[in-house]
């Protein structure tokens, strides 16, 4: 236990020793955070003196059933960044607490210097969740917190801590085809809703009984028909539009009035999940895409975290034929509470449209956790025409807690043979309509509109010089990432580019900042020393841009390896320099063996909760 309390000891401080208390009673709702800068009622910086620093946070969590799985249901989370950009997680783990509603960060030697606390609620399952937070310490400075906007939680009437066997939910159909329904409407209506939200068909989940002899995954359909359900409203689609594309010349048989075509195609609805739900089917007690630790943007998927974890996400799509090259593309983080022994997994699958395992892409448990963000490429060509899912799965073990997160989803179709040439003039130059000409130089600077910043709002630096006159800089982390930058080109007919990034003059410039380039093919990291930048333009590379389909962006975070030297991260113009028309695409085809994963196959799933159609 935490021992004998010495209430004298622990209020009736000696300077420079200080104690301040946060008895926060305006709740938090899943997705909430409060962040804690230092201010003068609530200091935050450490001195040099020989006290720990000691942050603590509690909440009255309410009862859950008596045979939950997970006892906990008001899941909040404490952080604390250190002035180097370290990340200390409450209880001392490498990843969040999931079990306990006291956590707390004890440093005995904390380095001197301003320190920052974050209070996130992971999971709120009844009502919103206050807390109180203490911190005590050898502290000086100016916290007043700032939320950031929470998701809409869940109306109910009762508190209730965890779903009945039989679970009742309110599903908002996706504008997405859906698979099959296997559930049945109900009379019963939902408890009340709040006066703001409309009132939705209630539907109960019935696990289908049979069982084939081949192991299949756990079928997870809680969609209603189309002939029983409110209408879907439309999702706007990236399909190119006809002002801004380029006049191919198809292959192989010419028509003058074929309809102009990208030389690529995203396949996935959502795959940056930052539409929530939409497009996508899970598998799981609680709701999947979070914005607990998003790769970029705001939203990713968050799986596990919570011992006997066995929950998934999935997206059914049709593979073109004849496909040219299919490449899927991924990110993935972990943390793990478990060091020395692989006991929890996370398995990126391709299923048929049955949901039996077609090929497992690839197995990841949690002894490769590092808190990083990793890129996977598959190329799944070998599978053009058939209608498949594209699944992540985890399995928790009974006495562990690892977290396992993905983001940036991407499946890409580019088209086989020749690769599509614009209309030539007399002069050879590549021609299209006149909004779709390529241009010859493109730049997005740091105060243009096609630039944004993302993440935390404070932190942000900025300096008056650079390309233009000024740029952005933040503090470097380890991660997961606080802050990020986006650059979008918007750029109109397909061509090929070299990519260059302005590197102004700063002293204590990261030497490993990570620049993520989305273009026409696929993903690209590129790794740029900004110490050296000086006021010049440093190549990042050559890629395809113009697609058509509103794909394509430069991201940088504010993540880089040497963050405990307190290096800065840096965020002026990118240049877009035309150079030739797209390049040919050659498929290649690697298809390689499907076992069965442990957990794909009969087992009780109870309690099973599907939802759909949230966006935010």
């Amino acid at each position: 236990g935490w021992g004998r309390v010495d209430l004298a000891g622990s209020i009736l401080l000696e300077p420079p020793r200080v104690l301040w208390v946060h008895d926060r009673r305006e709740g938090l709702a899943t997705g909430g955070e409060v962040l804690y800068v230092s201010t003068s009622a609530r200091p935050l910086v450490v001195t040099a003196g020989p006290d720990p620093l000691r942050v603590t946070l509690v909440w009255n969590d309410p009862p859950a059933a008596a045979a939950a799985a997970v006892q906990l249901v008001n899941d909040l989370d404490l952080l604390v960044l250190g002035p180097g950009g370290e990340v200390y997680w409450g209880n001392g783990g490498p990843a969040p607490d999931r079990v306990n509603n006291v956590e707390g960060v004890d440093l005995r030697n904390p380095a001197p210097g301003p320190y920052q606390v974050v209070v996130r609620a992971h999971r709120v399952a009844v009502g919103e969740q206050p807390y109180a937070l203490v911190v005590s310490g050898d502290l000086v400075g100016q916290v007043v917190p700032t939320s950031t906007p929470t998701r809409p939680s869940t109306p109910t009437s009762e508190p209730t801590a965890t779903p009945s066997p039989s679970p009742t939910l309110t599903a908002t159909p996706s504008a997405t085809q859906p698979p099959t329904p296997t559930c049945t409407p109900t009379p019963t209506p939902t408890a009340a809703s709040s006066p703001t939200r409309t009132p939705t068909p209630t539907w109960t989940a019935t696990p289908s009984p049979t069982q084939s002899a081949t192991p299949t995954p756990p079928e997870p359909t809680a969609t209603p028909s189309a002939t029983s359900s409110p209408a879907d409203s439309p999702t706007p689609t990236a399909t190119p539009s006809p002002t801004a594309t380029e006049t191919w010349t198809p292959a192989p048989t010419p028509s003058p009035s074929a309809t102009p075509q990208p030389p690529c195609q995203e396949l996935l609805v959502n795959g940056g999940l930052e539409e929530g739900e939409v497009g996508w089917v899970q598998h799981s007690p609680y709701q999947l895409i979070s914005e607990y630790n998003p790769h970029t943007g705001r939203y990713s998927v968050y799986l596990g975290g919570y011992s006997d974890a066995r929950e998934g996400i999935w997206q059914e799509v049709t593979l073109p034929d004849p496909p040219g090259e299919i490449t899927l593309r991924y990110w993935w983080n972990a943390g793990t509470d478990v060091p020395g022994r692989a006991v929890d997994f996370l398995w990126v699958l391709l299923l048929d449209s049955q949901g039996k395992v077609l090929r497992t892409l690839q197995r990841i448990d949690n002894l490769q956790a590092d808190l990083l963000w990793h890129e996977e490429a598959f190329n799944l060509s070998a599978y053009a025409g058939q209608t498949v899912r594209v699944a992540f799965w985890v399995e928790i073990g009974p006495e562990s807690a690892s977290s396992f997160f993905v983001d940036d989803v991407s499946l890409l179709s580019c088209r086989e043979g020749p690769s599509p040439t614009p209309t030539a003039s007399p002069t050879a130059t590549p021609t299209a309509t006149a909004t779709a000409t390529p241009l010859a130089e493109r730049v997005v600077d740091d105060l243009d509109p096609g630039f944004r910043r993302g993440g935390e709002q404070g932190g942000w630096g900025e300096a008056g010089e650079g390309y233009g006159g000024h740029f952005w800089w933040v503090e470097a982390q380890p991660g997961p990432a606080l802050r990020w930058g986006e650059w979008r080109p918007e750029i109109a007919g397909c061509g090929l580019y070299d990519l260059e990034a302005f590197l102004p003059a700063m002293e204590g410039a990261t030497a490993s900042a990570h620049y993520e380039v989305a273009h026409a093919l696929g993903v690209a990291s590129v790794a740029v020393d900004q110490s050296q930048g000086g006021g010049t333009w440093q190549p990042l590379g050559r890629y395809p841009f113009g697609g058509g389909w509103g794909k394509e962006w430069v991201r940088l975070s504010d993540v880089a390896e040497d963050a405990a030297a307190g290096r800065k991260v840096l965020f002026d113009a990118l240049r877009w320099r035309y150079v030739g028309p797209c390049p040919t695409v050659t498929p290649t085809v690697t298809p390689s063996a499907t076992p069965l994963p442990p957990g794909w196959g009969p087992r009780a799933y109870l309690p099973l909760v599907v939802r759909r159609g949230w966006s935010p």
